[in-house]
């Protein structure tokens, strides 16, 4: 099984502070929509609140995210015996300071099981492999083969940063890249689209799907992806999983001349891909929140409603198959879903601080009213009882404070190990 032509990234995510924005600015080249004829067709495909999310034009510099792209020429890298080069890296650069960044890989195999293999190994941060330069190729030494892994030739010789600082990548994407893969294929042979997608999808050789070999899947597996494939049109299917998005058919960049084959191929590689690294933002961002939360964060709660309500967009075109493409996206990475658990946990944790907070102020009330109820009793009445009865007031006094300290400190303890069972009861639901 061949395929023809491909567009392949590989995506994560990285905190830009202002000195990686600073190296942003110097290396890369802010992006906008300045075609006239572009700007009207986001206009009359997509809702104002994401099209000027994702699609600003230099009118509205200061909306939404900031996008930067950078291009190479010759960054040609070889691993086991697979040849590839970089040709472009893009940075989406967002309000909270998360960047969501993508490296453009050119490949050269068109067998599909190689391709497989090659988008399996490319996906790990800790690949090893070799920076093709002049100075390699014209060195009769071995010493001089420059070997890194592969996170790293795309912090030195792409980004310019590390995206690994503070291990912000690893904690919210793991320790690979996602995969944005779209294939063109001028012949099917004996195959079933639905199974390659899920060979590419999983990285798994080709025919696993048909139920052949160790990485065939479950069928109970299977049956709970089919709500993950995208089928708009019979030329092409596309499949999201949680760490994938693949479309693969005929004539998905090949128009019947030069000018509708490149717009075609834009429109993957621009309007399509945004709408997957937008739904990746909306799932790194909860990551980040998961994050905040466990580290007892106070505010992570008022700031998730702020993004809850800002980005959370439901409904982004007026034109059916971007909608769909976004939909099954939050369908396959589980945005709903996470976002439902996610939502319902902070509100959880609000209610235990509003509870605590109730006991706080009945404790006050409680110590209020002893005071009350101290200040009311007679003490010069009760001081000329005890004198006619031959009794020390200081010593009856005394004796009744130590009484009522006793009693306070008995509805404390009370009162705390009522409060540590119902925290330990909360912390197991």
């Amino acid at each position: 099984m061949k395929i023809d032509q491909v567009l392949f990234k590989l995506i994560s995510v990285c905190e830009i502070n202002p000195k990686i924005h600073e190296c942003i600015q110097s290396l890369y080249q802010r992006e906008f929509i300045t075609i006239e004829g572009s700007q009207k067709y986001y206009q009359d495909n997509f809702f104002n609140e994401f099209r000027n999310f994702m699609y600003p034009n230099q009118d509205e510099v200061d909306e939404g995210f900031h996008f930067y792209n950078r291009s190479f020429k010759n960054l040609e890298l070889k691993h086991d015996r697979f040849d590839f080069s970089i040709t472009q890296a893009e940075i989406m650069r967002t309000p909270n300071k998360l960047g969501v960044f993508s490296i453009t890989v050119a490949i050269k195999e068109t067998e599909l099981d190689n391709i497989t293999l090659l988008i399996s190994r490319l996906r790990s941060f800790d690949l090893k492999v070799t920076l093709c330069t002049e100075k390699v190729e014209e060195a009769a030494n071995e010493s001089f083969i420059d070997d890194r892994l592969f996170s790293k030739v795309i912090e030195d010789e792409i980004l310019g940063f590390n995206f690994r600082q503070n291990a912000i990548s690893d904690l919210y994407s793991g320790s690979k890249f996602k995969v944005f893969f779209v294939g063109e294929y001028s012949e099917l042979k004996e195959h079933q689209r639905e199974h390659l997608l899920y060979d590419i999808a999983t990285c798994s050789p080709v025919g696993s799907a048909a139920g052949n070999g160790f990485h065939a899947p479950h069928p109970d597996y299977y049956e709970t992806i089919k709500p993950n494939f995208l089928r708009a049109f019979n030329n092409y299917e596309g499949l999201v999983l949680l760490d994938s998005f693949v479309v693969i058919g005929e004539s998905i960049f090949t128009g019947p001349n030069d000018f509708v084959s490149s717009l075609k191929r834009m429109t993957w590689d621009l309007t399509y891909f945004r709408i997957y690294i937008y739904v990746l933002y909306l799932k790194y961002s909860l990551y980040r929140f998961n994050s905040l939360w466990k580290e007892g964060v106070s505010e992570s709660f008022a700031e998730f409603e702020d993004f809850y309500y800002e980005y959370n967009i439901s409904h982004i075109s007026f034109n059916f198959l971007p909608q769909l493409i976004h939909d099954k996206i939050r369908i396959g990475i589980e945005i709903d879903k996470e976002l439902s658990l996610f939502k319902e946990r902070m509100q959880r944790l609000s209610e235990r601080e509003e509870e605590r907070q109730a006991q706080k102020q009945a404790r006050l009330i409680q110590v209020a009213s002893t005071a009350v109820v101290i200040a009311s009793v007679p003490w010069s009445d009760l001081y000329d009882f005890f004198e006619k009865v031959k009794i020390s007031p200081f010593l009856a006094f005394g004796v009744s404070f130590a009484l009522l300290l006793v009693a306070g400190l008995a509805v404390f303890i009370y009162n705390k190990s009522k409060d540590t069972k119902r925290n330990h009861v909360s912390t197991v639901k």
